[in-house]
């Protein structure tokens, strides 16, 4: 399941890197909103925190 997960997030990513270019917006603060919003779906934040440090 994790694999799975991960490859999602990774095609949400390139999508991501499209929008960001599509608008000009700083790709590392949509992704760090990505990643944010990915394990807060997920219902762990603490393993967010876990992920930054």
């Amino acid at each position: 399941m994790d694999k799975i997960a991960l490859y999602i997030s990774g095609a949400t990513i390139a999508i991501e890197i499209t929008i960001a270019n599509i608008f000009n917006i700083n790709f590392l603060v949509v992704f760090i909103i990505h990643l944010f919003s990915y394990f807060t779906i997920k219902g762990e934040k603490r393993k967010f925190y876990e992920y930054l440090h």
